[in-house]
């Protein structure tokens, strides 16, 4: 009927790799009949490939026993148009103190040492998946042994490439330096003001501030006289965890923090005053020790994805007003009125960590560069 229109559905079959081209034509009543439409298609195999890179020692370094770290290397590539796999696998005289972490996101307290890997390619033969076409392999080290020197090898097989005999591998030598652990007070500092509830990727900054409050406190050493403390703040500061020794079994355990983390520094609302949550941390901090040890660390780490708005008192009623880096600021609500403020001093025995989350016109770096020990600012976005 006149106005309508007819769809063909048409199949494509190729015999053989390479460029094919036929002609449909298509007859009708109308004038013109034949109408013809030129048809052209190429044919494909889908192969995987891999690109590995040249083999070379990946060095964990100095870590403190007890502690944990990560490497973010070898990136693995699929430069085929078919999916690629792989697997990995850590071996070696101390393979059980490395591991295989999730790269999308895993613990690296409890990571695999083996691990099946999965490249999509940046495009596909046919229907398929595509993707980045590579990806990073994280590499994890606890060091929960004796000071010393460790070695394992990570190798890479089982791969389904084409380029490359399928009994091919490919072998990392892996290393770490166990060190004696000095003791560590730390202080965790985590902003909850209201615009943590806005988003950074494919969550809000306050999920992303929970996560990575969880896993500071999931990397500190239990039993190993470490201690924590976390406090929230908004326009005011709140303890959500006493400064306390970070224990397996002795209350608050270390699971018991991770717990606090998890449901006590929400909800996000209010204003932001760093300054406030900096100095409360930090009293925390110097909160003495039944038995002081040889060697001490001491560090406050500040998330916050906003900017310093909103003076505190401190100490409470003494009239004595501080932000980071002073000038008039906001009362903390419910008060609506401003306040002069004094730059806040913090003591100079503490390493003081600032990460400030979210897009860089959010955030002040140079406030937060202020109130960090040199070079100790990180920016995530």
């Amino acid at each position: 009927n006149c106005g309508q229109t007819q769809t063909i559905a048409l199949g494509f079959t190729p015999p053989s790799e390479g460029p094919h081209a036929a002609t449909l034509n298509v007859t009708t009543n109308a004038s013109g009949s034949p109408h013809s439409i030129q048809l052209n298609g190429a044919g494909c195999v889908a192969n995987a490939e891999i690109s590995v890179p040249a083999s070379a020692p990946i060095s964990m370094g100095q870590v403190e026993q007890g502690f944990r770290t990560v490497r973010i290397e070898p990136e693995i590539v699929n430069t085929g148009d078919a999916q690629l796999t792989f697997t990995a696998a850590i071996g070696g005289p101390d393979a059980a103190l490395f591991g295989l972490p999730d790269p999308a996101g895993g613990s690296v307290t409890v990571a695999p040492s083996s691990r099946v890997f999965t490249i999509d390619p940046t495009t596909s033969c046919g229907p398929g998946p595509t993707g980045s076409g590579r990806t990073k392999m994280v590499v994890s080290f606890v060091a929960n042994d004796t000071p010393r020197m460790v070695d394992a090898i990570l190798t890479i097989s089982g791969h389904n490439a084409t380029n490359f005999p399928a009994a091919q591998t490919w072998t990392f030598p892996l290393s770490a330096e166990i060190v004696p652990p000095v003791a560590l007070d730390v202080g965790l500092v985590v902003d909850r003001s209201g615009s943590m509830n806005d988003p950074l990727g494919t969550r809000v900054k306050m999920s992303a501030a929970i996560d990575s409050s969880q896993l500071l406190a999931e990397l500190l050493r239990p039993d190993l006289d470490d201690r924590v403390s976390v406090v929230r703040f908004n326009h005011l500061p709140d303890v959500v965890v006493p400064m306390s020794p970070v224990s397996s079994t002795t209350a608050p355990t270390q699971n018991d923090i991770l717990q606090s983390i998890q449901t006590g520094i929400q909800p996000a609302d209010g204003n932001t005053a760093i300054a406030a949550g900096a100095l409360v941390a930090a009293d925390e901090v110097q909160k003495p020790r039944a038995t002081t040890p040889a060697l001490l660390k001491k560090a406050i780490v500040v998330l916050t994805d906003g900017k310093d708005n909103t003076g505190f008192e401190y100490p409470s009623g003494s009239g004595q007003w501080f932000s980071v880096r002073g000038g008039d600021k906001l009362e903390p609500l419910p008060a609506t009125g401003n306040i002069g403020t004094a730059a806040a001093t913090l003591p100079s025995d503490i390493d003081i960590y600032t990460v400030g989350l979210g897009n860089s016109s959010d955030i002040d770096s140079d406030e937060l560069e202020s109130l960090a020990t040199q070079n100790n600012f990180f920016h995530v976005d």
